[in-house]
């Protein structure tokens, strides 16, 4: 089993399959709510997981780099998208790459202090950080 800051992860292996097919999908209001940078802007989504925000950003355009530290969740991400197997913490991408970034129910995860540095390291001037939590 995969691990984030020693707390291994519940939902890798064969539940990343059942993960993906059990949560509902972000919809497209979701994203206009978002206020994000016009497609074709690159976004950054951290543990991305099995794709579902990944997966709307896609359809309505987006270039999508999606960074997930654990395998198994991140093999059901759609093809199209741009996988990297890293933490929020530490992406790997270059500074100023992204046009935005977003998190889907998942900021909990981060090292609150060292994501957020991150973030600020890899977003172009004026670019924007989208936190989306679901109540479902």
């Amino acid at each position: 089993m995969a691990s984030v800051h020693g707390v291994e992860l519940p939902f890798s292996g064969s539940a990343a399959g059942a993960y993906d097919a059990g949560r509902a999908p972000y919809v497209p209001d979701v994203l206009a709510a978002l206020d994000l940078p016009a497609p074709p802007a690159r976004v950054l989504d951290l543990a991305a997981g099995t794709g579902l925000l990944s997966r709307a950003l896609l359809v309505a355009g987006y270039e999508v780099v999606a960074v997930e530290p654990d395998l198994e969740m991140a093999a059901q991400q759609p093809e199209g998208v741009e996988r990297l197997a890293a933490a929020a913490e530490a992406t790997g991408l270059p500074a100023a790459s992204v046009d935005a970034v977003t998190v889907g129910d998942a900021w909990h995860w981060f090292d609150a202090m060292a994501a957020a540095d991150e973030v600020h390291r890899v977003l172009r001037p004026r670019g924007r950080l989208a936190l989306v939590w679901r109540l479902s």
